[in-house]
């Protein structure tokens, strides 16, 4: 077998892999192998033609047939023997038939050369919480107000009341409702902290009946939404209150507790620590996406270098499926390619996969690797055992390389410098 290397432009390169007649001729032969079991020819039972009869009749496809699987073998020995760096998916670009060989042409992207720097000396902000009393209390308190009970009440004096709308567009000339124009209904708990404030406070000393004019911002559907000529102003609306629902919360009591909780706290002090504990675990959970954030924008901003623009499509890909999967029941969606998301995903996938080549090169550097020992003690914790985890593993092979990840980041986490910053700055860049 001969090869010759083309080294083209960035990350991509080429291989010429020259087979002779004689190097063929087993591929060919194992190729006859697999195809005579299928092959019907009158006057033998199926798959008990003689070779020579079937080289007669069906010798030309099935070698054509099979060059492509010998293309793909060949160079798979050869990325073995050079020990090639490899990315995304090869590609067979030609292939040229001679009387002596034949020629495989093969493109392929490998990993950049990355001169890693600064990853052990990051400076990084780590917000402070402190869970207070407050927090608790009004957790609990929205506890209470969830399992209250409600009347009906004419005006609106105060928050905790659920009201029910109907919102008519307006026409943004005349200012009138729109001829035809359907309304829509909606039903909410006023006080609910996704509620704009803006749109809240419309609302106070109104009575069942009343109405006020709010426009409401233009919402995108999806975030895949690339018609670029589609209107998106305001839209000026009128908000008609059709009922009104007071709440009176329920008494705090270790009953109350005990039932919402299904009898897994028994008493309001119990609920007290919980929540306590809960918001102090989101808040760590929160904290370590940020620490992580920051760690991927400075070293991604930090390090140059060209990018496989295998691995890019690769991740588009990836990021259109997911917006797929996500908008399964929107009409039409099975239809959105990544030509038509490029323009607007394409940034977000090329910080990823420049995020990925570090990784690894850490990794790489710092010799970081899941041990068996590892996988055995997941296993244990996740009451399955070794012989599934690893067929698991088989079947999601990103699954290692998010732990890995993990240890990446601990790596560069014990070695940075921290700049505390209070909570509520926390919350702002979040």
């Amino acid at each position: 077998m001969e090869t010759n290397f083309h080294t083209l432009e960035g990350c991509s390169r080429e291989v010429e892999i020259s087979l002779t007649t004689n190097e063929l001729q087993p591929h060919f032969d194992k190729a006859y192998r697999e195809a005579i079991p299928e092959i019907e020819i009158n006057g033998f039972r199926k798959g008990k033609a003689p070779l020579s009869v079937v080289k007669q009749k069906f010798g030309q496809r099935i070698e054509n047939d099979s060059l492509e699987s010998i293309a793909d073998e060949s160079f798979r020995t050869i990325i073995k023997e050079q020990d090639l760096k490899v990315i995304g998916q090869p590609t067979l670009r030609d292939l040229r038939k001679e009387p002596t060989k034949t020629t495989f042409v093969i493109r392929y992207d490998v990993l950049p050369e990355v001169d890693l720097q600064g990853y052990q000396s990051l400076t990084l902000k780590k917000p402070i919480f402190n869970v207070t009393d407050e927090d608790v209390e009004k957790e609990l308190d929205a506890i209470a107000l969830n399992n209250g009970t409600t009347e009906v009440a004419d005006a609106i004096d105060s928050y905790q009341v659920r009201v029910k709308i109907k919102v008519h567009e307006l026409d943004s000339i005349t200012g009138m409702p729109i001829i035809g124009g359907k309304a829509t209904e909606d039903n909410f708990f006023l006080d609910h902290p996704d509620i704009d404030p803006k749109f809240k406070e419309n609302f106070l000393n109104l009575k069942t009946g009343d109405s006020f004019r709010f426009t409401f911002p233009h919402q995108h559907d999806h975030d895949h939404d690339h018609d670029h000529d589609h209107d998106h102003s305001d839209i000026p609306s009128l908000v008609e209150i059709v009922s009104i629902e007071k709440i009176n919360p329920a008494p705090m009591t270790d009953d109350l507790i005990n039932t919402v909780t299904k009898g897994r706290l028994t008493s309001v002090e119990a609920a007290r620590e919980d929540i306590k504990k809960s918001f102090t675990q989101y808040w760590e959970t929160e904290s370590r996406k940020l620490l992580e954030t920051q760690i991927v924008d400075q070293l991604v901003e930090m390090h140059e270098f060209p990018l496989p623009e295998s691995l890019v499509w690769q991740l588009m890909n990836e990021m259109v499926e997911d917006i797929k999967r996500q908008y399964a029941s929107s009409p039409g969606i099975e239809k959105l390619t990544v030509q038509q998301m490029a323009g607007q995903i394409r940034p977000q996938a090329e910080k990823l996969a420049k995020w990925e080549i570090i990784r690894s090169e850490i990794a790489e550097k710092e010799q970081l690797k899941i041990t068996e020992e590892e996988l055995m003690q997941l296993a244990a914790e996740s009451n399955v055992t070794f012989e599934q985890l690893q067929m698991y593993i088989q079947q999601n092979p990103s699954f290692v390389a998010r732990m890995l990840s993990g240890k990446v980041f601990e790596n560069i986490i014990e070695t940075s410098v921290f700049q505390e910053v209070p909570a509520e700055e926390f919350q702002q860049m979040m």
